[in-house]
């Protein structure tokens, strides 16, 4: 079943995109980051996730900005996420993670990630 979701541009348009519905009892969203806990294969096939680039990072912390709406599965990897003045919000392996456009943060890396990614 598709509904339908509405992200910022950050040029003061707004996006709506048709996306996957999900179980709501599976679906975290704070400060615009909304992530898929253990999604589950046909939602993976739904969005299409394993033909998306891959990215992989050892490690680490580092300040990120979003100019564009990004929407990942973790293949691997623990990750928190804190946005600019908001919650820190965590995930890992199995989850599909979508970031807004303009958002600013600080990506925690707690174990290597290999993800795929897709920027839209």
């Amino acid at each position: 079943m598709l509904g339908f979701a509405s992200f910022s541009s950050g040029t003061g348009r707004a996006l709506r995109i048709q996306v996957p519905k999900v179980q709501r009892s599976r679906v975290f969203m704070a400060k615009q980051i909304e992530v898929v806990r253990g999604a589950d294969e046909a939602t993976i096939k739904k969005y299409g996730c394993r033909s998306w680039p891959v990215w992989s990072c050892e490690t680490s912390t580092f300040p990120w900005e979003y100019s564009e709406n990004e929407r990942c599965l973790l293949m691997d990897g623990d990750v928190t996420v804190t946005p600019e003045g908001g919650e820190p919000v965590s995930f890992r392996a199995g989850d599909i993670v979508t970031f807004p456009a303009g958002m600013k943060c600080v990506w925690d890396v707690k174990s290597a990630v290999n993800k795929h990614y897709l920027f839209f």
